[in-house]
Order: C-alpha cells, then structure tokens, then sequence
C-alpha cells in the first residue's frame, strides 16, 4: 500500500512504512470504534470478523473490529485471528471487567477497561496505545494483563496456595482504606469479616475437586481498615501450575454495599406493600394494572392474573376513572407529587365499594412512569355519615318546632302570671334559648364534617376580622371591641373560619362578667403563619372549656360556650392551625389561632 500518514491522538501525524504490525482492537461498543478509528495511529476500522482476517496479511497498524459483527461468538474469532496471526497483538476494550478471570477474552494479549465517561476517548486511545507498547508486537497470553489490572476500577488480587496476598492493585487497596504495603504477605482473613473466610475455603475447595468449574461468582462481606463492612462481589479464579497442582487464587471484586443496601430497601418496601391490609396497586403510564398486593386482590375479589396488565376501568366506575385521570395528568406533568381523591371500585361479584385513594406520581429520569395509588374503604363510614345526618337532620327539626312552642307559651307565662312563676317561666325561655342557639352553632359548623373537610381556601384574615367586628358591635354596643388590623393578611382557613372568629369575639362579650366588656382583636402576621388574637376582661375560661379548645377532649357540653369552643378547636385544625390559651393581665384570656400563611399569588 506504501507509505501512509495517520493521524495520532494529539493531533501529529505518524509515519508507517508498510511493516508496522497489524493488531486488532476488538471493542464492545461500536461509538468507542469510531472514536478509535478517528483518533488512534494509523486505525482502520473493519466491517465485520471475515474483514479482520483478510487484513491480518496486509498492511494495518491497528484494525478495530466491533464484536456485535462477528458472524462467530468473539473467542471463535479471537482463536481464529491466533491461528492466521500468532504474533500480532489483540487489545479487547471492554465496560465489564468483572469477566476478567473466567476466560471470556480468549487470547486476547491485552484487555482494556472503557473509560467511565463515554466521551473521553482520548483516553481509552492512550490505554490502547500503552497496551501495543507494552504487548511489543507479541502475543503473550493472559499473563500479560498487568496494565490491565492496575488501572481497572474493580479490585483484584491474588492469593498463594497459604491464602496469603501475592498482589493487589490500587481499586482494592483503596475499597478496603489500606496501601498496598500493608496487605502484601497477608492473610486473606484480614479483609475477611466474620464467617466469610470459611465459607470462602468451602468455596475453593469445591472448585479445586470440579472438573468442569475453574471460576465462581460470589457475593460476600469484607471488612475495611476502620472496621466497617462492605458487600462486594467476588469473582474468585482457581490458579494452578504446570501440572495443575493448586497454586493460589485471583479474585475479581466489585464493590455492592450500595446496591445491597437498595435491594433490602426494596425487600422491606415489598414486605410492607404485600403485608399491609390496605389494597396497594401500581398503574403504568396508560393507567393500566402493573403490580397489585394481596389485600387488592382478596377485596376485589378478582385473580391477580385478571388485573395484571387490565385497565384500571376493570374495576372503577366511569366518574372514578374521570376524576383519577384528571389527578393522574396532573401527576404525569410535574404540578403535584401526591393527590386523593373518593372512587367507587367494583368488586367480581358486582358490588360497589367506595374507597378513598391516595395518588403517588413514580418518575424515572425525569420521565414519568406511572402512579402508585393506595386504596381505603371508607363505604361502611360513608353509610353511617349518612344515617347520622338524616338523624341529624329530623332531631334539628323537631328540637327547633317543639322550642318554637315551649318559647311562646313561656313568653305568655311570664306576661300573665304571677312573679314567682314568671321567674320560673323565664327560667323555661333562657334554657329553650340556649337550645335553639346550641342547634344552631351545630349546624352552622356542619361542614367541617363533611366529606371534603380538609380542602382549605386562601381568606384574607384581615378584612374578615373587620366584618366580624362590625357586626358584633352593632349588636352588643355596650361591649368595646378594639382592633389591630393590617391592611390584609392571607391564610389558608376552612369556609367556616368566619363562624370560628365570630365565635370567639362573642363568646368574650357575652360570657364577660361587666356591663361595659372589652375585647381587644389583632392579626400579626409571621414568616410562614398569621396569627389572630382575642383578648378580653372577663372571667376566663373554666377547665372545660380550656378542654374543649386546646384537645376536644369529651366534656359535658351542656351550654352553648361548650359547643361552640369545640367546634372552633375543629375548624382551625382542619386548616392545620393550632390554638393557644394564656391568662390576660390583669384578669380574662387571651386565645390565639395560628393559621398557614397562603401565598401572595392566592
């Protein structure tokens, strides 16, 4: 072919005069040919094995061959290039160096470990130019893969026939925190933990006695210098002499600590799904059916094979599944990581329950994958809400008609009769008063138990504090209600947050112990919440109805101040407020409800 000019890694040309040995780089990844092709010396890149072999008797100083081309598996081709070229160095790169030891690089007279970053090719041209310096242009067997083994990323090592370290290079140094001095001539039960010497032994011993086994892959714990422990995998290789006497052993090792940790993570996570009594269900990215545990299919009734791979309309209603991909496309676009939502399920004998479900959105690389969704039956708990609101309902009803009438014919008792049963008559009036007012505070709190509870609105605590104000004053003008009031204050509250304030104002005024009560309003807002203060002259609160704000802890709440506290305590902590209680100076309470600051945008 005559002289040629190629172009090295650096950039200068390098001279060939048509006697450079041929040698063949067979790689494993097709870009890392090209790359070698474009930046090695004087590299020409074949299409396939049979190309290979024809060029051997040509003129080539390097010919990269791609094994996914190979008609035969690559240690047929490699055999193949040692019969026609006995001489001419072979250099496999390769990403899996853990194969090291069990023979599957043939002859290859060098093996070289592929960068970590795939795009850094001028580094794996120098390894492979390194590896044609050192091989000089002769095939030299496996032997000469110390290049190799200093700079591979996975430890390796060698044991003599006393289990004593005869090698090691840098990666294992490193993974256990020793130099390499320190573990040259020692014993292999120094990096051993507890147990894994012995089971090693068993090991070796079976492979010396196998006739067919030369390697075996194990994984097994190591301890480091400072004595913590590491889960490795270890590709132990028999050695042996010329007469095939026992000679020592290599070991490849990776370093697993990370993957084992995932995978008893995983197992623990598996363990939970599949012994939890809630079903636990995973769709793929089409809402279809990718995973169930046991408690889904034992309350649906259906065969896991059934809802495998099945739509998830299988088992919801048509509403269900509107409403659960409305959530799920939310999830899929990144707006939110979590939602819930109520759907009714049909089981495999047609009934319907209705289960409360809770959405998890599963991304993988920045692609959404799918939903994880846990299901809980709240049909039993549905149909008691129920039957207590229609109870509900009918006993309102009734208390409101009969105190409508034992009101009137009150009235007319004290209008008509003498003092001393008017007093009693009036005594009648307040408590049938305090009923209806008592029926009435219920039912104005009546949706902090309603199916959508939790869902919070932004309110402006503010302007709602002044509207509060402005209508106790007119109807209590002998009360002086004093505010502090920023232009605006923003909180995330429950619709009935109103009802609480109101509340708490007026049970300070009409509970007060003076003609002439004041009652001192304030909203500050902090960093992440807004506080609304009620502060008043009066008598205090007595430790049942302390109870009833700070716990709701069960009380006889036989006055309307009872109720009303309690449902105030309720309302806050829908929203995830709390409430505070401390003694005004020098006498009357001062209650405080902390609510989450909404953000400025609503």
């Amino acid at each position: 072919m005559g002289d040629s000019t190629a172009t090295d890694a650096d950039g200068s040309d390098a001279k060939t005069d048509g006697k450079a040995e041929p040698t063949v780089c067979l790689l494993e990844d097709p870009t890392a040919a090209e790359a070698i092709a474009a930046a090695g010396p004087s590299t020409e890149s074949v299409d396939d094995g049979t190309a290979a072999i024809e060029r051997l008797s040509e003129e080539a100083a390097c010919l990269v061959v791609n094994p996914t081309r190979l008609a035969a598996p690559p240690g047929s081709f490699l055999e193949e290039v040692r019969r026609v070229a006995p001489d001419r160095p072979v250099v496999w790169v390769t990403t899996d160096m853990s194969r090291l030891g069990d023979g599957a690089f043939g002859p290859a007279t060098t093996v070289v470990e592929r960068p970590e970053n795939p795009d850094d090719w001028s580094f794996l041209v120098q390894k492979v130019r390194a590896a044609l310096e050192d091989s000089g242009g002769t095939a030299r067997g496996p032997e000469t893969y110390r290049m190799l083994v200093e700079s591979a990323r996975d430890g390796l090592y060698t044991l003599d026939a006393d289990a004593r370290v005869t090698y090691l290079n840098d990666s294992f140094a490193a993974m256990l925190g020793y130099d390499r001095e320190e573990l040259l001539g020692s014993h292999a039960s120094r990096t051993m933990a507890e147990g894994e010497l012995e089971r090693g032994q068993r090991l070796v011993g079976e492979l010396v006695e196998s006739d067919s086994r030369e390697s075996e892959i194990i994984d097994m714990e190591m301890q480091t210098k400072s004595g913590d422990r590491v889960t490795v995998s270890v590709n132990f290789v028999v050695l042996t002499d010329d007469d095939g006497t026992y000679d020592g052993l290599m070991g490849v090792v990776r370093d697993i600590t990370e993957r084992k940790q995932r995978e008893r993570e995983l197992e623990r996570y598996e363990t939970i799904v599949e012994t939890t009594t809630e079903p636990i269900y995973l769709l793929d990215a089409d809402e279809r059916f990718a995973r169930v545990n046991d408690a889904m299919v034992d309350e649906l009734g259906y065969d896991r094979e059934t809802l495998l791979g099945s739509h998830v309309s299988t088992v919801t209603t048509e509403a269900g599944v509107r409403r659960q991909e409305a959530l799920v496309a939310e999830l899929a676009a990144g707006d939110r990581e979590q939602a819930s939502t109520e759907i009714e399920m049909t089981t495999a004998d047609g009934t319907r329950r209705r289960y409360d479900i809770s959405l998890g959105a599963i991304h993988e690389d920045g692609r959404f994958e799918g939903t994880v969704v846990t299901a809980h039956d709240v049909t039993d708990l549905r149909e008691h809400q129920r039957q207590l609101s229609v109870l509900d309902r009918v006993l309102r009803h009734n208390v409101r008609n009969k105190m409508s009438v034992v009101l009137g014919h009150a009235s007319d008792v004290v209008a008509r009769a003498s003092p001393e049963v008017a007093r009693r008559a009036e005594a009648i009036e307040k408590s049938a008063t305090e009923l209806l007012e008592l029926s009435d505070s219920a039912r104005a709190f009546e949706s902090v138990f309603a199916d959508d509870a939790r869902r919070t609105t932004t309110v402006d605590a503010a302007e709602t504090a002044r509207d509060v104000v402005r209508e106790l004053r007119l109807e209590h003008p002998a009360a002086e209600i004093r505010t502090t009031l920023p232009a605006s204050a923003s909180v995330c509250a429950h619709e009935t947050f109103e009802l609480a304030l109101n509340e708490l104002v007026e049970n300070a005024v009409v509970h007060s112990d003076r003609p002439a009560p004041t009652v001192e309003v304030s909203v500050t807002e902090r960093s992440d919440a807004v506080e609304i203060r009620v502060a008043d002259d009066g008598p205090g609160l007595d430790e049942t109805d302390r109870r009833a704000l700070l716990r709701g802890a069960e009380s006889p709440l036989e006055h309307t101040q009872g109720l009303g506290l309690w449902l105030v305590r309720w309302s806050v902590e829908t929203a995830d407020g709390s409430i505070g209680i401390d003694d005004n100076d020098p006498c009357g309470t001062v209650v405080t409800v902390r609510l989450p600051a909404a953000d400025d945008d609503g």
